[in-house]
């Protein structure tokens, strides 16, 4: 921790030098007890220090954005550090390493580097976007000269060679206060196959005067190569009502082909209440169920309580080389419970504490977790 300080005093003093630099960041740690499932070989409860999942201690999160001073082009670079819970090593990356410029009085946007600015999500539930690569260089090209209108296209380098690089094209258009649709044709590798994803998606903003801030749907179909494909849907709705908010979810993922042709689909719904208290305290209940392959190890998340991909589906989402499945029938029936309460302390920090409560119905397998998390923006 105090090594993070240091850090933190350091990087203030250099923001101060580089007053023309716009610096934001976020620093997250805390604490969790992963308690198996008591008919477990192995019950004893597990304590760590984490974050906001099993996968890391403590979490450093800097931004630094330089624009020009007329605007129309800058530079965003975003660096990471973590701490790691398995090796106690620790991580230094860059996250987000692009420059942008906006050409033809601002109808054009380019975009060059390492993830970037968005710009044509399809909408819907999720807000499923291909515009932007989150982990790969790309060159991006949004034109927003015609109102309520975006259109753009992404090239990514995925390989050296040409065969090997990605793309993406799509738009969407909103009718300011009825509905925002889009959509999108993604071609992208997974391992050595080339991957070709569609996506179509509306939200619909017509009913915010009835509190529904929205109601979402998409439809992405992949195509993994001849034999099989997928359909993943997705809708959600989120009911806002003075300091009460009210969220659901469905997912669904179909596969299409005669490998899979008998399998059953993935299926998750899931929801949310909460309720500010005060300015201090908002108490929440997530809550989900779903039928998929498996409960989820890194469950520390609410909806990151099952896996739904298939036995013998990679996590590269290819499928065998023999195109077959191994297994069948989903494995699980899954019910998930998590009450939290967030305290808000000032100053940009958040506390946050909770139970998670996950539990295989058919084979009757129990994982559960109290924790504590601290977030502090700055």
């Amino acid at each position: 921790m105090k090594k993070f300080l240091v850090l933190g005093l350091i990087l203030a003093v250099a923001g101060g030098a580089f007053a023309q630099l716009n610096w934001s960041g976020n620093f997250e740690s805390g604490f969790g007890i992963q308690i198996p499932d008591p008919d477990a070989d192995n019950s004893d409860p597990i304590f760590r220090i984490q974050g906001n999942t099993f996968e890391y201690t403590n979490r450093l999160n800097l931004n630094a954005a330089w624009t020009n001073a007329d605007g129309f082009a800058g530079v965003n670079i975003g660096f990471r550090i973590n701490d790691i819970v398995a090796d106690s090593a620790r991580q230094i990356g860059v996250q987000t390493a692009h420059a942008w410029i906006n050409l033809l009085d601002g109808d054009l946007r380019l975009s060059v580097g390492r993830e970037g600015l968005g710009g044509f999500g399809v909408g819907g539930d999720w807000n499923p976007s291909y515009d932007i690569a989150t982990a790969n260089t790309h060159f991006s090209a949004i034109y927003q000269g015609v109102e309520n209108l975006n259109i753009g296209v992404t090239l990514r380098g995925t390989g050296i060679l040409l065969e090997n690089v990605g793309f993406s094209l799509g738009g969407n258009y909103t009718i300011p206060d009825t509905v925002r649709i889009g959509a999108a044709v993604n071609s992208r590798m997974s391992g050595t196959d080339r991957v070709l994803d569609l996506a179509l998606g509306a939200n619909i903003l017509a009913l915010a005067d009835m509190g529904i801030s929205r109601l979402g749907f998409s439809a992405e179909f992949t195509e993994l190569g001849e034999d099989p494909s997928e359909l993943r849907l997705r809708q959600g709705l989120t009911y806002d009502m003075d300091e009460l908010q009210i969220g659901l979810n469905f997912r669904q993922r179909l596969g299409i082909g005669d490998a899979v042709k008998d399998l059953d689909p993935a299926l998750r719904f899931l929801g949310w209440v909460s309720y500010k208290l005060s300015d201090i305290v908002t108490p929440r209940l997530d809550f989900g169920f779903g039928m998929a392959t498996g409960l989820n190890s890194n469950y520390r998340k609410p909806g990151d309580f099952i896996r739904d991909g298939w036995t013998g589906h990679t996590a590269t989402n290819t499928w065998l080389a023999d195109g077959g499945v191994v297994g069948g029938d989903f494995d699980i029936m899954a019910l998930s419970l998590a009450p939290n309460v967030t305290f808000n302390l000032g100053g940009g920090a958040r506390l946050e504490t909770g139970y998670i409560f996950n539990m295989d119905i058919e084979n009757e397998v129990m994982y559960n977790a109290v924790y504590l998390t601290l977030r502090v923006e700055f």
